[in-house]
């Protein structure tokens, strides 16, 4: 026998009324149940307790046990069933989207309003009702679909507000970027690789994605991505980009960032800025917590940072940057602000957004640091490929970049990449006239390996002696992969600052891979030119040195390794140089022709990758030239004049091989010595000159 000792006082003073059939004396038979029924009618938007006492007869002095009822009283309301609306990047002119449903609490029939950003030129959002904008009892969850599109790049975060009948606001944050950047419209490229059609068959135009109308009923003709990272995405060239730079190679990208907290990627922006990062110099505190939140005010500091550059980072928030551990940590002082608020906090509303990101952690935290990599690359490298540029690059018409219409307005390609694709086009017609073609993506186009091979020969003339083993029309898989195994043969002659490609990822390129590569050889290969020719001219055999200033301006110390290709009449004593901070030094090269014909070759002195300053590839010419002989040995014989003289003449092999020698004679008139002019008298009035000696 239960009793709840008829204290209907209390309920009635806390806004609780309490119904047990009107018994409060009640009988509980054997394996039977009953159900005791509370409602609660709140008068406040305050948080209500009470405790019911339970007695077991006769025992009546004694609680058996204590009910304990909580309730909160709120208005009414409406919530989101996603605490962001993040939409998926997109190409420009594409349509984005992406719905969420309005949850009702309280409301009996409600007629929804709503409010968008007024600056539509910046925000340009859109919000459409298809079930109508009515909630309430019939209707508890309401989709609405928000979209966007834009001509230009641009990424942006704008509040959506929802408005009741008494003017209350329910806001949710939407968030949308669109680029023309392969670095970031990769995923919806490759999500439509069957759909969505490339046009690039007029010159004059600029390679575009053909896709359908931006309408209503065409929305849907196309596959947005999910935005979760996969981690089967090949970032190998990105890697490789990043190590050029690093004297430690990072092997896996995100966990390498996040165990330095964040250094690694502080370092790479302000090695390609040249800009410091704010806060960077901040002390960890000892305190975990407090940890924290210092590394989520120092990355959201790095990302406003990359904002000012114009970096699209909207959707990337601080908090994926950090470690699962010091998230959890973040999480929990949420929860903790939440429990000790009687009403909802901003923080509060997050914390599923939050939960679901928890639980898929490995991917939010790889997508957020890979995004931002990107942006980094695009901003800082990407950009600085310009017309200006080009047309200062060896084997560049000055005249075929200027006021070229094929270098603007595509919606897949920012004028950088189209830059790019012009460059390889132009050194592949100088290279293979025959067989070039226009090239118009970092894909399909590249992977029969012509283009590449063409690029290096392009800019490294000594390559050419492979070219009797290219297959200059490859039509068959087997030939194909013949020409890349003979493009990475090429590049690992050249023994540059990156490590060769594997030839999987040249068979199955992908656009945001190859484009890296692309970058990468485009600021390389021009280094390869040599910057000026050295002439050497003497007697053959006669043994010269030069010198070669190097300078290093930085503030770190420049390491290089050296190394000489062409002719053996050239030699050097030294490998490495180093170059201490703010210093200059002199390198000797030697030269002994040992034929009369030209002969040339190349000095390449290659930055090392040291703790120091990274530096660009110094390639110097080096020519000999002979204009004289000099003899080895002279004989002297007297004769009578019109009187025949025969004389032996020992010929000796100065060289060390065997050699065949044509004999020429040539007769020279022996020249008298001038006599010196009579020494002037003393007080003639004529003074000696001193003179000048040349200065060193």
């Amino acid at each position: 026998m239960w009793s709840d000792n008829d204290h209907l006082d209390i309920f009635t003073d806390f806004c609780m009324s309490y119904d047990s059939k009107k018994v409060h004396c009640f009988l509980v038979k054997q394996k039977d149940e009953v159900t005791l029924k509370a409602t609660f009618s709140p008068r406040e938007q305050i948080c209500y307790d009470m405790k019911i006492p339970m007695f077991l007869k006769p025992t009546m002095d004694k609680e058996y046990v204590t009910l304990e009822l909580t309730g909160k009283g709120m208005f009414p309301r409406m919530t989101f069933d996603a605490r962001e609306v993040v939409m998926p990047v997109v190409p420009l002119g594409v349509v984005s989207y992406c719905t969420v449903h309005i949850i009702n609490h309280g409301y009996d029939n409600l007629e929804l309003q709503y409010k968008l950003p007024a600056d539509e030129d910046r925000v340009p959002l859109k919000v459409s009702f298809p079930e109508g904008k009515m909630i309430g009892i019939a209707k508890q969850k309401l989709p609405v679909v928000f979209s966007f599109h834009s001509a230009k790049p641009m990424s942006f975060t704008g509040s959506a507000d929802f408005i009741d009948e008494d003017g209350n606001r329910f806001s949710i944050p939407v968030t949308g970027n669109t680029d023309s950047c392969t670095f970031a419209i990769a995923p919806f490229l490759a999500a439509n690789e069957r759909s969505v059609r490339r046009d690039a068959s007029d010159e004059k135009l600029p390679p575009m994605a053909v896709i359908p109308p931006v309408d209503e009923q065409t929305i849907e003709s196309y596959i947005l991505p999910s935005g979760a990272w996969d981690h089967e995405t090949p970032v190998a060239n990105l890697l490789r980009w990043i190590n050029t730079m690093r004297p430690n190679p990072m092997t896996e990208l995100p966990q390498a960032m996040v165990a330095s907290r964040g250094q690694r990627m502080i370092d790479l922006i302000e090695f390609v800025s040249g800009k410091a990062v704010p806060g960077k110099a901040m002390k960890l505190s000892a305190n975990k917590k407090e940890q924290a939140d210092q590394m989520v005010k120092l990355y959201d500091g790095m990302l406003t940072h990359l904002k000012t550059f114009g970096a699209l980072l909207n959707d990337v928030k601080p908090e994926m940057l950090l470690d699962i551990e010091d998230f959890r940590r973040i999480l929990y002082t949420m929860e903790q602000k939440q429990q000790m608020s009687d009403n909802p906090t901003p923080e509060g509303d997050m914390l599923p957004h939050w939960a679901a990101m928890e639980a898929n952690w490995a991917q939010v935290s790889a997508g957020a640091w890979f995004k931002v990599v990107f942006e980094v690359l695009k901003v800082f490298v990407l950009s600085r490929v310009t017309p200006k540029q080009l047309k200062t690059l060896p084997g560049v018409d000055p005249n075929e970049c200027s006021g070229d219409p094929s270098l603007v307005g595509s919606n897949i390609f920012s004028v950088s990449e189209t830059l790019l694709l012009k460059w390889m086009t132009m050194h592949f017609k100088r290279a293979l006239p025959q067989l070039a073609k226009r090239v118009t993506n970092f894909e399909e186009d590249l992977s029969n390996g012509l283009v590449l091979y063409s690029l290096l020969v392009s800019h490294w003339p000594a390559l050419d002696v492979y070219f009797k083993r290219l297959n200059k029309t490859p039509k068959h898989q087997r030939h194909i992969d013949e020409n890349l195994k003979l493009f990475l043969e090429m590049f690992d002659s050249l023994a540059l600052n990156y490590d060769t490609p594997e030839l999987h990822e040249l068979q199955k390129p992908v656009a945001r891979e190859m484009l890296v590569f692309v970058l990468y050889l485009y600021q390389t290969l021009p280094q390869l030119i040599p910057k000026t020719t050295i002439e050497f001219t003497g007697i053959l055999g006669e043994k010269m040195a030069k010198v070669i200033e190097l300078n290093n301006p930085s503030a770190k110390e420049i390491t290089y390794t050296v190394r000489m290709e062409g002719a053996k009449v050239f030699s050097i004593e030294s490998l490495v140089v180093r170059l201490p901070p703010k210093s200059s030094a002199e390198f000797e090269v030697k030269c002994c022709p040992n034929t009369s014909k030209p002969t040339a070759a190349c000095v390449i002195f290659s930055s090392r990758k040291d703790d120091g300053a990274s530096a660009a590839t110094l390639v110097f010419g080096l020519v000999c030239k002979t204009d004289s002989r000099k003899p080895i040995s002279t004989q002297t014989t007297d004769a009578k004049l019109y009187d025949m003289q025969t004389f032996p003449i020992d010929i000796t092999n100065p060289f060390p091989s065997d050699c065949e020698f044509s004999i020429v004679l040539i007769q020279d008139m022996v020249k008298e010595e001038p006599k010196p002019p009579p020494e002037q008298k003393r007080g003639s009035g004529a003074d000696k000159k001193k003179e000048k000696k040349p200065k060193a």
